[in-house]
């Protein structure tokens, strides 16, 4: 699965300024990443119990 640039949706409106897209895009990297940190605490954990469970 491959997106062009075409295909990608924005998270700002066409419309406004540089400023406010770089704001915008800088909002969409924060969430990212902290949906990213969340996925991977939750992959660690789960790795953890499985390891934890295994010894038992």
């Amino acid at each position: 699965m491959s997106d062009t640039a075409d295909d990608v949706e924005f998270p700002y409106d066409e419309t406004a300024s540089r400023q406010e897209k770089i704001d915008a895009l800088r909002e969409r990297l924060e969430v990212i990443e902290s949906q990213n940190e969340e996925m991977r605490d939750k992959l660690l954990d789960a790795t953890q119990r499985t390891t934890s469970t295994n010894r038992s």
